[in-house]
């Protein structure tokens, strides 16, 4: 069976619950946790940071992948790389001029990396990067805001990832960010996404939690080949 793996996205979960929510999480088999951080320059939007990050991160053995949603990735590595998480995930869009510097940089603490594009850039700007990094995101809605509509015009820019990756064998991971529910699981997944981040239209979607992951879990195994 096809191994999807699924992603919390954390800044769509219950704050004032945030022990039990992740409890759930990791007893019904939620594979990663997913931080956002903002810095309301980027993204119109603030959230998390590695403060809090460090303040939860021992609450569960999941591993986490920081989402940095920021004009400089750079200035916050140290402190993040500090909290023990497992990957960062920069976007392509801000990384530019110092994206091998980077890379080296979160390679050397022996994290995994990840690079996020958004919907309107072409994939080809991350031609140089892809044999480095272990995933790539493809933002499904203009990140930023969680509830946003699942850009449908990004199936056909997940079709043309997994055929870049086949084409070269690169190892990379497949994300998929934004929208993700119970209608386009299906088409994601048939696309070739391997990673699903989950938020407010799908494993947060209601206020029963375990309910919502056993749901979706039944569905995308009868979709997994």
């Amino acid at each position: 069976m096809k191994n999807i793996l699924l992603s919390a996205s954390l800044m769509c979960a219950d704050f004032k619950n945030l022990g039990n929510v992740l409890y759930t999480l990791e007893s019904e088999g939620i594979d990663i946790i997913h931080v956002d951080i903002m810095d309301g320059h980027f993204v119109p939007n603030i959230a998390l940071s590695p403060i809090i990050i460090s303040s939860i991160k021992d609450a569960t053995y999941l591993p986490f992948d920081a989402h940095l949603m920021l004009d400089d990735p750079s200035f916050i590595l140290d402190p993040l790389l500090d909290t023990n998480i497992e990957t960062i995930t920069f976007h392509l869009e801000t990384i530019k001029g110092k994206a091998f510097r980077l890379i080296d940089w979160i390679k050397k603490k022996d994290r995994k990396v990840g690079v996020a594009i958004n919907p309107e850039t072409p994939l080809e700007e991350g031609e140089y990067i892809y044999p480095l990094v272990d995933k790539v995101t493809i933002m499904t809605v203009d990140p930023g805001f969680t509830g946003q509509k699942f850009i449908e015009e990004m199936i056909k820019k997940i079709e043309k990832l997994n055929r870049i990756k086949r084409e070269n064998s690169y190892k990379f991971f497949i994300e998929v960010d934004g929208g993700i529910n119970r209608e386009s699981f299906k088409k994601v997944i048939e696309s070739g996404a391997q990673i699903l981040v989950l938020g407010s239209t799908s494993l947060f979607s209601s206020k029963n939690l375990k309910e919502n992951i056993e749901g979706i879990k039944g569905i995308i195994k009868s979709y997994e080949n």
